[in-house]
């Protein structure tokens, strides 16, 4: 097999991969039939490699229903950057399907990412054509609004329980020796993101490893889900992880 079959193989089966993930996250968030299949219709299954850019302005590009990986959205809602990390289950672009808002954003994949996308446009007319899809879009906007106030800007909590919550919010549902994972932010983006000290997420990570509830690799951060979330003291009202 030349170069060229073995991508073109590679490529098919993630499209594949990426086509079987869709389905089973539409079913799971009740969908009525027709809005399942006008997003399965209209969004096309992407194979995104680290590195990769989704969107860079409010106003054109494509939005991305992300269904494995880590990508990392830097925003400037007044003029400084704003750096945030999204896993499995966010709609890129989502805030701009029901505004015409124009701001910059950036975003960029972390680590490989599967995705369905479709133009800004496209996901417009979507949700005005079908209710149960507005719906859809309205709670992803719910779910990132959550992690905003609860993860990202809950600025009062100890740096421990702000870790945790961020590796709870980008849990990636895939185990590795029976343990929720984490893998593309390093150290020091966590701490950008959390607008902590990089001393105090290692700081942080260090005591996990410590209690046996975390193990780190590069780029890889394995721990067992359930202590994770009795210190970071969160319920299953987690928007995030339902």
């Amino acid at each position: 097999m030349d170069t060229y079959e073995y991508v073109s193989d590679h490529q098919r089966r993630l499209t594949r991969r990426a086509q079987s993930l869709a389905a089973l996250y539409l079913d799971l968030h009740g969908l009525t039939e027709r809005a399942a299949e006008l997003l399965q219709a209209n969004l096309t299954p992407r194979s995104l490699s680290k590195g990769a850019q989704l969107r860079s302005v409010s106003t054109g590009g494509e939005v991305h229903l992300i269904l494995q990986g880590v990508i990392r959205e830097t925003d400037f809602p007044t003029g400084d950057p704003r750096v945030r990390f999204w896993g499995p289950g966010t709609l890129t672009g989502d805030q701009f399907v029901v505004t015409d808002e124009a701001r910059f954003v950036s975003v960029e994949c972390v680590t490989g990412v599967l995705s369905l996308s479709c133009p800004l446009s496209r996901m417009r007319a979507l949700t005005t054509a079908e209710n149960s899809v507005m719906r859809f879009v309205a709670e992803r906007i719910v779910r990132r609004q959550w992690a905003a106030d609860h993860v990202y800007s809950n600025f009062r909590e100890p740096p421990l329980e702000r870790v945790c919550r961020l590796l709870l919010h980008l849990n990636q549902r895939d185990e590795h020796d029976g343990n929720a994972v984490v893998r593309g932010p390093s150290q020091a983006e966590l701490a950008e993101a959390l607008m902590l000290s990089r001393a105090s997420v290692e700081n942080a990570l260090r005591q996990l490893r410590k209690e046996g509830v975390l193990r780190t690799s590069y780029r890889g951060y394995f721990f067992r889900e359930a202590s994770l979330r009795q210190i970071a003291t969160l319920g299953t009202s987690d928007p995030a992880v339902l």
